[in-house]
């Protein structure tokens, strides 16, 4: 028979686990954003994500149990004060511990990241979204602050009732036997786990707002290359691209699973007349430092030197002066791709079609996909050049549009 003033022994061991993992989960969160992108990083993500889920499933099931089983009543030594804030801090503390975890995994599915439960798919929430990203991961940041308080103070008073008041607040929910030396044993092993969550908290934070960061120039970048193009001459009329409605898009896999993201393609040139297939010739130039992903840490990674490295090679050239005609509307571009300064031979299998705008003008609009081995071209150096984490097929999503003026 369960006794009045203390919690039934379920409810002992699924508040322990779940405030363990708190704990736990708050100091690996804080942790691993003060890391630089690596594998060990995202490993960390990977259990992070599988814990959360994990104190998810056990509030859920804590919620059920409550409601069926019994609570002890508060103590009547207690001010009225005391019960007020120990009701709202329970009420937070439950709230938090549904809103962290299904934050994160929005996060997470509008991001383009993967999410798994201890190596098993978990489906995405939410389709990717740039902007629900971003304010997921606030929320899910000013949470996990705001809990950290609360953990605090709730320690704070548990301890309080136990060493000061001296009456059964921490006993109820640990042993009836639970004496000082006890009290203190579990004070000094919540307090560390608890203390090097405030650490690396106050780390996250100088980290995001007080350390500067430098940050390329595009205008500049533009400017400074800009001399390097050599322009291309043709007695055909020439197609000029609507940069802004045209983008090259790629898949990638991130431990299995893949995300997405696009380039702009920052300048261009193409002589094309399909009557006239020997004199069609095309060169565009990519603009690496456009990349986007859903993910700002994802896209500051990708253009560091590991990877794009775009200090030293800010755009990507594909060029071709061969051109075949495969059926209708089919083609076949036989060319060059430079990319972070290897250029390697390509075949662009494209579809074009031609039609008159509103002013009678003519509109092409033109669509390729293509695989690419990312580790031709040195994208990935180092431990990155493993496809463990990062898949080394990148799949290549071209869509553009160009306009004969």
């Amino acid at each position: 028979m369960e006794q009045r003033d203390s919690y039934h022994v379920f409810s002992k061991i699924i508040h322990w686990v779940t405030a363990l993992l708190i704990l736990g989960l708050l100091f690996l969160g804080f942790y691993m954003t003060s890391l630089s992108f690596s594998e060990d990083k995202l490993a960390l993500y990977g259990w992070h994500k599988s814990f959360g889920l994990l104190v998810l499933a056990l509030t859920s099931v804590r919620v059920l149990w409550h409601v069926t089983k019994h609570k002890p009543k508060p103590l009547e030594t207690h001010k009225k004060w005391e019960r007020v804030i120990a009701r709202s801090a329970h009420i937070f503390l439950y709230f938090a511990l549904f809103i962290m975890p299904l934050s994160g995994w929005i996060m997470s599915s509008a991001g383009d990241f993967a999410v798994k439960f201890f190596g098993l798919n978990v489906p995405d929430l939410v389709q990717k979204n740039e902007s629900l990203f971003q304010n997921s991961r606030q929320v899910h940041e000013i949470i996990a602050f705001i809990l950290l308080l609360i953990v605090g103070l709730h320690m704070a008073g548990a301890l309080k009732h136990h060493f000061i008041d001296r009456d059964i607040i921490l006993r109820r929910i640990t042993t009836a036997n639970l004496g000082g030396v006890g009290g203190v044993v579990l004070s000094v092993f919540v307090f560390s786990l608890y203390v090097f969550g405030a650490v690396y908290a106050v780390n996250h934070l100088k980290i995001k707002y007080l350390k500067s960061i430098s940050v390329i120039d595009e205008a500049v970048r533009v400017s400074d290359h800009s001399d390097d193009i050599s322009l291309m001459s043709s007695d055909l009329p020439e197609w000029h691209i609507d940069t802004d409605n045209s983008l090259i898009g790629f898949e990638v896999t991130q431990y299995g699973q893949g995300f997405q993201g696009h380039f702009k393609i920052l300048r261009g040139q193409i002589f094309f007349d399909e009557m006239q297939m020997a004199q069609n010739k095309v060169r565009i130039d990519i603009d690496i430092l456009s990349i986007k992903t859903g993910s700002d840490d994802r896209d500051a990674q990708a253009v560091s030197a590991e990877w794009f490295d775009v200090e030293t090679f800010p755009n990507a050239v594909f060029e071709a002066n061969i051109f075949e005609k495969i059926s209708t509307n089919h083609f076949l571009a036989r060319g060059k791709l430079t990319l972070r300064g290897v250029t390697m031979p390509i075949d662009l299998p494209f579809v074009l079609n031609i039609f008159p705008d509103a002013n009678g003008k003519s509109i092409a609009k033109m669509v390729a996909n293509l695989n690419l081995n990312r580790l031709d071209f040195g994208i990935g150096q180092g431990k990155w050049q493993s496809v463990d984490a990062i898949g080394g097929v990148i799949k290549i999503d071209i869509s553009l549009i160009a306009r004969n003026q």
